[in-house]
């Protein structure tokens, strides 16, 4: 089973593991960081390194997934993307997260992430235009 690391603003990442938790049940081998205002984001880059590089000695596969494309944990992850192996995604919703571990249950790392953008893109609705479709 391959690793899932959420680093994100705030406290999101920690909310989309528990709120995840509601759907899927507590799942293993998945690591919130948070980038809170005024915090060490050196301290925070190295402990996410740190994880990587333990998984990596394991043999483990690391996914990153990332809130906002060129935000603080984005950059971060970039500039380790040149120091430790994983796969990286931002952008991240719940929906994407919520497809990533069920597919995390039947497929290895490289079979999850195939086509994660469409499923991204996929799960935004126009819900106004939704209901003036079924109106009809």
């Amino acid at each position: 089973m391959f690793k899932i690391i959420l680093f994100m603003h705030g406290r999101l990442a920690e909310e989309f593991i528990r709120a995840s938790a509601l759907v899927f049940g507590e799942q293993k081998e998945m690591e919130a960081y948070s980038l809170e205002l005024g915090c060490d984001v050196d301290g925070l880059r190295n402990r996410i390194k740190e994880s990587i590089l333990q998984s990596e000695s394991r043999g483990q596969e690391v996914l990153v997934l990332t809130d906002l494309m060129n935000g603080t944990p984005f950059n971060t992850m970039m500039q380790l993307q040149g120091e430790c192996g994983f796969s990286h995604f931002t952008g991240v919703n719940f929906p994407l997260l919520l497809e990533v571990l069920n597919r995390r249950m039947s497929q290895d790392m490289a079979g999850a992430v195939k086509g994660l953008e469409d499923v991204a893109k996929g799960s935004i609705y126009d819900c106004d235009a939704f209901l003036q479709q079924i109106a009809l």
